[in-house]
């Protein structure tokens, strides 16, 4: 068995002032640079990006891996053409030259899910068109996705499986790699894709409110495993969007694969339901800033600990 493993990731702020190029991909930091097939493995196995853990469930199942190339930039604002045609050509070039050097059973990709680049809104979207222009439809392919991705249709359309992380703050990357390695694997010896369902919820959810260590996100990601149970999805994705990317198709949304259709369809109506019927729980609040630093000392004079003020508007 031979899979073709690589990653693009960026989470793009529409509204940031400055794009992100070329060199933001090439030197991250806190994150390794542009990894290229030679490299990428070797670097990326001892990390904790999703990316590691595929590639350690991958060799636990004994299957060679065709390295692509993988690449992260921090958050920033929209990826330049530039930036997002080169890494594109050099993600699907790696991929035709794994097939010329023979035949692939399956592709993981990492990415984010919330990139935006210059020429296209839903870039992952667009990323994963031009894959499966080249290995074309029966190909099957799975995706780890971070929860602020706007997850669209075009995605859900094109992935055999999409697989977000569970957390925020994110602390279960890797384990989102595995699984989607673990969905990839059993998407192979299966033969043929699952049935799938896509749906988007009408609001957006900020920032403040997305949290999953509290309610109210806490108390869906509990509906969310209970559904996928209750419905026999073998991955029920929940996206909690990022607001900031600020396109047409952002936002909340809902993906669900399962052996037949209506299992499928069951999964998302019924996290569509609840997230519908809790909207008001989502709205949160945002103190002015005199009202902010006055709690904030407040609290600090009590506190055995830092007190730390953010401003993630």
């Amino acid at each position: 068995m031979r899979i073709a493993i690589g990653g693009f990731q960026h989470e793009s702020h529409s509204f940031a002032p400055i794009p992100t190029g070329w060199q933001e991909f090439i030197k991250p930091g806190g994150f390794p640079g542009l990894q290229r097939p030679a490299t990428l493995v070797e670097t990326l196995r001892h990390t904790s990006v999703p990316c590691a853990g595929a590639i350690e469930v991958a060799e636990a199942a004994g299957a060679t891996i065709a390295p692509l190339t993988w690449c992260f930039a921090n958050p920033a604002g929209p990826v330049t053409a530039e930036a997002f045609e080169r890494i594109a050509a050099l993600l699907v070039g790696a991929l035709s030259d794994a097939l010329d050097e023979g035949p692939l059973d399956g592709i993981f990709l990492e990415l984010h899910g919330a990139m935006v680049a210059v020429g296209f809104d839903d870039a992952e979207g667009e990323l994963l068109r031009r894959v499966r222009a080249v290995v074309g439809e029966a190909m099957p392919i799975t995706v780890s996705l971070d929860p602020h991705a706007n997850m669209t249709r075009m995605m859900t359309d094109l992935a055999d499986a999409l697989v977000p992380y569970r957390t925020y703050p994110h602390v279960d990357m890797k384990p989102a790699g595995a699984q989607a390695m673990r969905l990839l694997l059993e998407r192979i010896k299966r033969g043929r894709p699952w049935a799938k369902a896509f749906a988007e919820v009408d609001f957006l959810i900020p920032l403040t409110m997305q949290c999953t260590m509290v309610p109210p996100m806490s108390l869906v990601l509990e509906a969310r495993e209970a559904l996928s149970v209750q419905h026999g999805a073998v991955e029920l994705a929940f996206c909690f969007g990022f607001p900031y990317a600020d396109f047409p198709g952002c936002g909340v949304a809902i993906a669900a694969y399962a052996e037949t259709q209506g299992a499928a369809d069951a999964a998302v109506a019924g996290l569509k339901s609840y997230m519908d019927s809790h909207e008001p729980e989502f709205a949160g609040g945002v103190a002015p800033a005199a009202e902010g630093v006055a709690q904030a000392i407040g609290i600090a004079r009590g506190a055995s600990k830092p007190v730390v003020m953010a401003d993630t508007q």
